[in-house]
């Protein structure tokens, strides 16, 4: 087809090859040599005596020394024609031609002649290889000029799939249209403000107009045009090939085949594990070949922007989303290290307990216990040992036992130990609020709804029963080696004293039923949901659905559905008491900051792990199933490993 036969490159605006038809010329003196470079005839003119030169030929001609002769005859090109001042003409840039393909020209003659023997213009082997014939692969090196009326077709429509092959009018018309075509690149020129190499990761610089090269520690990622260079470049010049902000990109080593590539720490880098922020730039397509799809982690995920649309209404101008503004810890403060000062409106604490108490900018806060500035005001910023309000104050020392408190009417109130939303005030002023009555008649039923997690115990539909844990140290835990604590509000610790430490729960008995214990062949659907700190990981830890007697190594073979911890490393554990399965699911999370860890396992189908809400493992192997009973379980290997717990969430489907 016509796209992989015709090639031209427009670097040509002229004849290079022009035809000549002279009478025979005779060769003067004594002829020419083996090797000369050089060819004199007696005379060299056109017939009606025009001198013949070098332009009547283009760059190259074409002739026969001694046609007809078995032994000498020579099929030569020449460059150049020299008319002498005796009336002779001498051929320079002589070479030897073959008379067979590939027509190889050598320089200088490869025959001896003798003088007065004839050379004629011919039209020689060497000659018709400059032609192009329609049977032949041909690359033109010429300007070809069509006439509107006769461009240049093919026989059958086909997609170009090399850069450098033409595009037809469907293709043209495809592609403007949004129809599917061919491009596996989106490539502009660019100049580089950093030394760039080929197959570095770069960015748009918008101060200085120019591609620097990137790394895993930016900030504010989405602020960039991230691109790959195809080439070297130095400061201040262009980059050879330009940038790739699109496509597949050809320029790496040692990939292997479906992994996904981030942009590394080192400047330009890539690597199969993110850096200090994280960056995908694509995946490999081979060991060399990078399909370059830049994302960041601020870009939404799908799930994500689903979630935009909201659960109440349409998002829009009036029905807008919450924001810090919008929200209250619902915190409250007394100490006798409280002053205020007037001339910056500053409420100071040399205690420095404000931000530990959990005040933030945007709150209103109500004063009481002072002497003189018992109101309320809007904080415009905290600081440890200083709040500043919007309005005004009255100079007051400290002594007296100040109170701060956060307004939460119209506001939504977070809890301040989980970060919660908890429940929405609505009502402003006090004409809008109507007193709850109590007894027989009470109107709060009708004034007020509660919305919980879940209904604690049997639901109305009796289809589970479900219970919350805020104290552990009663009759239905048993432990072994652990003392209980409180480490602030609703946060119980669970402290081992020797290396090998437990603490057992006994599940509650579902409504309708007299099962106590639970057992791994029971149907039902069970649910845990725990808030968590692990403190300290020398050793091994499980928590979860367990054996009354269990072994706590993170991989040990004792009936088990649970999380569990080697070190700082989180796991899910499954097993059967004759096998186990472990799964590493501790990316993204620290196990010694607080989570929220939750299992749902469905008996005989699976185990689904959650950590923070996001689902990290669906577990169907090694899963238990014998009439043993089942508890939850908490424990560990070494002295110097223990819990902190908050929120502890039970439920059973009936």
């Amino acid at each position: 087809m016509f796209l992989s036969l015709l090639k031209i490159n427009f670097k040509y605006t002229s004849d290079n090859l022009k035809y000549v038809q002279a009478q025979p010329f005779t060769l003067a003196g004594a002829g020419s040599s083996v090797g000369d470079a050089t060819l004199t005839l007696q005379t060299f003119a056109q017939i009606n005596g025009t001198l013949l030169t070098m332009t009547d030929f283009g760059t190259k001609g074409f002739g026969t020394i001694q046609p007809n002769s078995a032994d000498f005859e020579e099929q030569i090109a020449f460059t150049g024609v020299t008319q002498n001042a005796n009336g002779t003409a001498t051929l320079t840039g002589v070479s030897t031609v073959m008379m067979v393909s590939p027509y190889t020209e050598t320089p200088n003659l490869a025959t001896p002649h003798a003088g007065g023997v004839v050379f004629v213009i011919s039209n020689t082997a060497g000659f018709y290889d400059t032609f192009v014939n329609k049977n032949d692969d041909e690359s033109i090196t010429g300007l070809w000029t069509f006439s509107s009326g006769a461009m240049p077709q093919l026989d059958v429509y086909a997609t170009p799939f090399i850069n450098e092959q033409f595009a037809t009018k469907k293709y043209v018309d495809l592609t403007a249209s949004g129809g599917t075509v061919a491009n596996d690149q989106v490539i502009v020129a660019g100049t580089a403000g950093s030394i760039l190499a080929a197959g570095q990761v770069c960015y748009f610089d918008e101060t200085s107009n120019n591609w620097k090269i990137a790394d895993a520690t930016f900030v504010n990622p989405q602020d960039y045009e991230v691109g790959m260079a195809q080439g070297a470049a130095t400061i201040g010049n262009p980059v050879s090939g330009g940038i790739l902000l699109l496509g597949l990109d050809s320029n790496h080593v040692g990939m292997v085949t479906g992994d996904v590539q981030y942009l590394s720490d080192t400047p330009g880098a890539l690597s199969t594990s993110f850096g200090t922020n994280v960056f995908e730039m694509g995946y490999a397509k081979s060991a060399t070949e990078l399909y370059f799809i830049p994302k960041f982690k601020s870009f939404l995920t799908y799930p994500q922007r689903l979630a935009l649309a909201g659960t109440s209404g349409t998002p829009s101008g009036t029905n807008k989303y919450v924001t810090e503004n919008d929200t209250s810890n619902g915190v409250s403060m007394t100490a006798s290290t409280i002053s205020f000062t007037a001339t910056t409106k500053t409420i100071a604490d040399s205690g420095n307990g404000f931000v530990t108490a959990g005040f933030r900018a945007g709150d209103s806060i109500a004063i009481t216990g002072s002497a003189s500035n018992n109101a309320t005001k809007t904080i415009v910023s905290v600081a440890a040992g200083a709040i500043v309000v919007a309005e005004t104050l009255v100079l007051e020392g400290a002594g007296a036992s100040d109170t701060l408190t956060t307004i939460v009417a119209s506001k939504v109130v977070r809890s301040q130990a989980s970060g919660k939303i908890n429940q929405t005030f609505q009502q402003t002023t006090d004409a809008n609020i109507t007193t709850l009555t109590a007894g027989p008649t009470s109107n709060a039923d009708a004034l007020h709804t509660h919305t919980d997690l879940e209904t604690m115990g049997l639901n109305s539909a009796n289809t589970y029963f479900a219970w919350g844990v805020s104290n552990m140290d009663n009759d239905q835990w048993t432990k072994a080696n652990v003392t209980f604590g409180t480490g602030g509000g609703t946060i119980t610790l669970i402290n081992s004293s020797v290396d090998a430490w437990d603490v057992i729960g006994d599940l509650p008995a579902k409504s309708g039923t007299t099962n106590l214990s639970p057992n791994w062949a029971d149907t039902q659907i069970y649910q845990f949901e725990v808030r968590a700190q692990v403190l300290g990981v020398a050793g091994d830890h499980v928590f979860g659905f367990t054996a009354s007697a269990i072994t706590f190594a993170y991989n040990a073979i004792s009936e088990r559905v649970a999380f569990a911890v080697n070190g700082s490393t989180l796991y899910s554990s499954t097993s059967t008491g004759a096998a186990v399965t472990v799964a590493n699911i501790a990316a993204g999370i620290t196990v010694t900051n607080w989570n929220v860890y939750k299992i749902i396992w469905t008996p005989g189908v699976n185990a689904k792990f959650y950590v923070n809400g996001i689902l990290k493992k669906t577990e169907t192997l090694t899963l238990p199933s014998t009439t043993n009973a089942f508890s939850l379980g908490f424990g560990g290997t070494k002295n110097t490993d223990n819990y902190a717990l908050q929120g502890l969430w039970l439920k059973q489907q009936l």
